[in-house]
């Protein structure tokens, strides 16, 4: 692999606090319509204090590893994409959902997102009153949305897209496509294991009784 593929050259933090601080230099707090949102800058990391964690015969940092590289890999894309537009995160989330798929409900874009309901259902109004999306008609449920890119959604998209590959590109510099497919093959095993290990804790354990909440009585005021 290059090394182009551990090529850091943007600004980042500590490898502690990548991993247990808020990632503040992230656009995903709420912004104004219109407005660029507000970024903070973290000082300059070296590679020197991440790499003692790469180690292929360690397993127990791998998932430290991994969790490392996806919060790097976003610092990276959001700093690139902020040259292309001008949207926070959570609203790049729903333009890739829908150029994916082509148009999408509030709920399922939350669900292939693995994000709250709410955050999508925000990100979505905000990029309605930019015309970044349209709503379509749902023949099965009319109180359920259908959205899907306008025109200039679909050239938002397109320009992501492109800047992405450019990134990635000299990211992985000259990884073999054998090599990035073993890659693919091994996040999703983790990923539909870590989805299908929330949906065991979800479901509700034999023997196990769960209260339900009891309607407060109102009371009734004594007339003065």
């Amino acid at each position: 692999m290059s090394r182009n593929t551990f090529d850091l050259q943007y600004r980042s933090g500590p490898a502690q606090a990548a991993i247990n601080a808020p990632a503040r230099t992230r656009t995903e707090g709420r912004s104004r319509v219109g407005k660029a949102p507000r970024r903070y800058e973290r000082p300059p990391m070296a590679l020197e204090s991440v790499k003692p964690f790469w180690s292929a015969a360690d397993r127990n940092y791998f998932a430290y590893r991994l969790i490392l590289t996806g919060k790097l890999m976003v610092d990276l894309l959001d700093r690139s994409l902020s040259e292309v537009c001008d949207l926070a995160a959570p609203q790049l989330r729903v333009i890739a959902q829908l150029g994916l798929r082509g148009q999408g409900t509030v709920r399922s874009m939350a669900e292939g997102a693995c994000v709250d309901r709410a955050e999508v259902s925000r990100a979505t109004q905000q990029l309605l009153r930019k015309r970044v999306v349209r709503v379509l008609p749902h023949a099965a449920d009319g109180r359920c949305s259908v959205f899907a890119l306008s025109a200039r959604g679909r050239r938002i998209y397109e320009a992501c897209g492109e800047r992405s590959r450019e990134v990635m590109a000299t990211a992985l510099g000259d990884v073999s496509q054998s090599e990035l497919a073993a890659v693919d093959r091994l996040h999703w095993q983790l990923a539909s294991h870590c989805i299908e290990a929330a949906a065991r804790r979800a479901q509700p354990q034999a023997g196990i009784r769960t209260r339900t909440a009891r309607p407060r009585a109102r009371r009734s005021r004594s007339p003065s």
